[in-house]
């Protein structure tokens, strides 16, 4: 969902929309930190996995929840007003799948879920498509880099 002036509007968007140059998702400072523990991501990965297994009673439609935003039609920057645990969630298990890939160029498609690298025919530069409150962005950024230990973010 995102807010124009005074007009909300309402979207269906797929994961690869979600990840994509659309969004560059920032969580104001005025936003809790992140706090899910190790059962919520669980229960998100088990309902993801859930809806893989059940595609075809589904269609292939898994309803993750809202997602509400302050962005401009015509530009990506996007602040986070809900849905920062879920979405920042995402990002983390986004980060582990493209860390166990062990092909190379699926693992450089997934790495685009979560970090934008910079294209000169696109207008694009190098960024993260997740950026925690400032305080907590050192601690996310180097978690989520290639091949960082996660471990600590799911509090093990």
């Amino acid at each position: 969902m995102s807010t124009r002036g005074n007009l909300i509007e309402a979207h269906e968007q797929n994961i690869a929309q979600i990840f994509s140059d659309t969004y560059a998702f920032e969580i104001p400072p005025y936003q809790r930190p992140y706090a899910w523990e190790q059962d919520q991501a669980r229960e998100l990965l088990s309902d993801l996995l859930d809806a893989m297994d059940n595609k075809d009673a589904s269609g292939g439609i898994y309803f993750l929840g809202s997602i509400v935003l302050i962005k401009s039609p015509t530009d990506p920057a996007s602040k986070l007003i809900d849905g920062q645990q879920r979405l920042t969630t995402l990002t983390i298990l986004l980060s582990i799948l493209r860390d166990l890939t062990t092909n190379t160029e699926m693992s450089i498609e997934r790495r685009a879920y979560v970090f934008q690298k910079a294209s000169a025919d696109r207008g694009t530069q190098d960024r993260y498509r997740l950026l925690l409150r400032e305080r907590d962005r050192p601690f996310f950024l180097k978690g989520t880099s290639k091949n960082s230990d996660l471990r600590e973010f799911v509090r093990v």
